[in-house]
């Protein structure tokens, strides 16, 4: 027997048994009492929603339910025969107990509901831990990508040298270097685009395998649109990522056809092709940066949000509740501690590889483009050795509140 139709069953039982008590009811009233089928085919259809989630049927039942209820009570009301204040009072106590039935089912449908919320939720977390996982190593490739649009363009630079001074030999070396870093570069660009155009598919599929749950979503809709959000920034990201490959291999070929004209037509100054290597310099080390300063931002806004989780988590006296809030806490600051981890070395390699290439400049065309260009390239490389300290700073942390979830 089902939970809400037994409990029905003994609202009924109790009510019978209080008149009995005091006053024998007519034969009739009895009858009309007894023949409650309407009730129990009202409980029926709720103890058979909290077997399974549906909203459509949970609203039929309770509508069925609350019809059989009202119709129920009122021909009890005009059923009494010459009706004391016992039996208006047993009368009273039975609305009383239906009433407590829907409430208990209404808890249980919401237990049931949070439940399948708490589901969905689960594998959108997993689903978001496996697309910011691939991510991170797209954008390891794409970093790779860059370092091999640096090699290329120093390569350019040799051959605008090499021509500039006449060495027809040192040319000819350098085009050569440069065919094959290019080819390189291209074969690693065109992976890096399918894998991206992959990557939008997989997550356009997921976000649209979640959206088709919306009386699941209905349960919590805030929390739902912040995972979501989550998964559709990765999307936005990749987006940006897939036009800034478009952007390598446009500058790659480009640089093929720049030696290939140098080789022929001849260069009386490589003072241009360097003013224009270093301003395609200062561009990408201040998107680097602009980057990398974000990144950091975000990592610090999460850091205070799950630094108050924690504080939370402090003050619950022992039990269940906490031991839950601590494992997930526990959870989210292992994979923010990776996450800080990895940024830092990110950035901390930029960092290098940037100084190095404005290195790589002869020094006297790092002097020729002027203080300005200079003054930009010294702020970048100040404002990447502080996003390289915040993210030690935030690292630090989370093993902090790491110990102490641990412990």
């Amino acid at each position: 027997m089902g939970v809400f139709l037994n409990q029905w069953q003994t609202a009924k039982r109790n009510f019978e048994n209080a008149l009995q008590g005091r006053k024998k009811p007519s034969e009739k009233f009895l009858g009309i009492f007894r023949k409650s089928s309407g009730l129990e085919a009202g409980c029926k259809g709720l103890d058979q929603c909290v077997q399974k989630f549906d909203v459509k049927a949970m609203h039929k039942a309770v509508d069925a339910f609350d019809a059989a209820k009202e119709a129920y009570l009122r021909t009890l009301d005009r059923a009494g025969d010459n009706p004391d204040d016992n039996y208006k009072q047993q009368i009273a106590t039975l609305r009383v107990a239906l009433g407590q039935l829907v409430k208990d089912f209404q808890d249980a449908w919401q237990a049931m509901a949070e439940q399948e919320f708490g589901k969905l939720a689960k594998s959108m977390t997993e689903s978001q831990k496996s697309l910011l996982k691939s991510y991170q190593q797209f954008v390891t490739k794409l970093d790779k990508a860059e370092g091999q649009l640096q090699e290329a363009d120093a390569a350019w630079r040799d051959v605008a040298a090499a021509v500039t001074a006449n060495d027809k030999k040192a040319a000819k070396q350098a085009v050569a270097v440069l065919k094959d870093k290019v080819k390189v570069l291209l074969a690693a660009t065109s992976e890096l685009s399918k894998g991206c155009q992959q990557k939008l598919r997989e997550i356009e599929n997921v976000v649209e395998s979640w959206d088709k749950h919306e009386d699941v979503i209905a349960v919590d809709t805030e929390r739902y649109n912040k995972l979501r959000m989550e998964v559709v920034g990765l999307g936005t990201s990749v987006q940006l990522r897939t036009e800034r490959i478009a952007e390598i291999v446009q500058e790659a070929k480009e640089l093929l056809t720049n030696a290939a004209r140098t080789m022929e037509q001849g260069l009386d100054d490589a003072e241009e092709v360097y003013r224009a290597s270093i301003g395609k310099f200062v561009q990408r080390a201040a998107d680097a940066c602009t980057s990398c300063t974000k990144d950091v931002g975000h990592l610090k806004v999460d850091l205070g949000k799950i630094e108050q989780g924690y504080q939370g988590y402090q003050q619950l006296a022992g039990g269940e509740p906490k031991e839950k809030k601590k494992a997930l806490l526990l959870d989210l600051v292992n994979r923010q501690l990776k996450t800080a981890q990895q940024l830092g070395l990110r950035i901390d390699n930029a960092r290098k590889a940037l100084k190095k290439e404005w290195k790589s400049f002869p020094e006297y065309y790092r002097k020729l483009v002027g203080n300005d260009v200079q003054g930009d390239v010294n702020t970048v490389f100040s404002e990447l050795d502080e996003a390289t300290a915040d993210a030690a700073n935030v690292t630090t942390k989370y093993r902090e509140l790491q110990t102490g979830l641990s412990g």
